[in-house]
């Protein structure tokens, strides 16, 4: 594998990781606790084994985003919660795709 190809499948990985997490994010702004429940149930709250803390880091990794800030505004009522968790999505959007930017300006100033 050439570096190049390493560039593209290493941007495309981080791409898909945060596509995963904004869209997962985007629908729980929409289902709200209807999704974060389902999310809930394919976790543990106190993982015993190896097994349990590999499925919640999984998780959490790929669609933590949402679930997390939903969580944290679940004190203020609907229409805060969603304007706040709409701001969240807009702001981590942009940073993400800045962030995303900035990656690739150094991978391929390093690399190609």
């Amino acid at each position: 594998m050439s570096m190049e190809e390493f560039v593209t499948y290493f941007l495309d990985f981080i791409g898909l990781w945060w596509a995963f997490q904004w869209g997962y994010a985007l629908t729980v702004l929409v289902l709200g606790s209807v999704i974060v429940d389902y999310y809930d149930w394919g976790t543990w709250e106190n993982p015993q084994n190896a097994l349990q803390k590999i499925i919640n880091f999984l998780m959490a990794f790929l669609f933590g985003f949402g679930p997390y800030f939903y969580k944290k505004f679940r004190k203020y009522n609907w229409l805060v919660r969603r304007l706040a968790l709409l701001g969240v999505l807009i702001v981590g959007g942009i940073a993400a795709i800045l962030a995303f930017l900035a990656i690739e300006a150094v991978l391929n100033f390093l690399f190609l």
